[in-house]
């Protein structure tokens, strides 16, 4: 309750879009959910370590499908703080380190998800930036102008 209470507060809606009777239905259902929370952290952790040794380097990234193991499922332990892009990041390489040890040859096959960690915090941050403007369909302007030409 204490971090919906500053989202209900304001007079914006969040992201420009969402409105505050939405959050209180969302929170509402989420407490509802049945709760096992011993060591979410380490089980987000451990299923992504899994992941990265099993899967990573044989995931078909070009569908947009989540099954059979083509997709990390990071979204979740990222958006509730269960895992952070630092940790992604550490054990990405640790898990290379380790296969350039036993394989002898560098292990780039699973650098993607270093990759997709710069792309969420980029997309991330324009939309802070941005607001509710980067959500238009059609926008008449650039979303992001500069007050003033810069000199290269």
């Amino acid at each position: 309750d204490e971090l919906t209470k500053p989202l209900l507060e304001s007079d914006v809606p969040i992201l420009g879009c969402i409105p505050k009777e939405l959050v209180i239905k969302l929170v509402e259902e989420a407490n509802g959910i049945p709760h096992n929370n011993d060591n979410i952290e380490q089980q987000s952790f451990f299923h992504f370590r899994d992941f990265i040794q099993k899967h990573a380097a044989t995931a078909d990234r070009s569908l947009c499908d989540v099954s059979n193991n083509n997709s990390s499922m990071l979204s979740l332990p990222l958006a509730l703080g269960t895992l952070s892009p630092r940790q992604v990041y550490h054990c990405v390489k640790e898990e290379q380190n380790k296969l350039e040890i036993e394989q002898g040859n560098s292990a780039s096959d699973i650098n993607w998800l270093i990759s997709h960690m710069e792309m969420r915090d980029y997309f991330l941050f324009n939309c802070f930036r941005d607001g509710a403007s980067a959500y238009k369909i059609n926008p008449k302007t650039p979303v992001h102008k500069p007050d003033a030409p810069r000199e290269w």
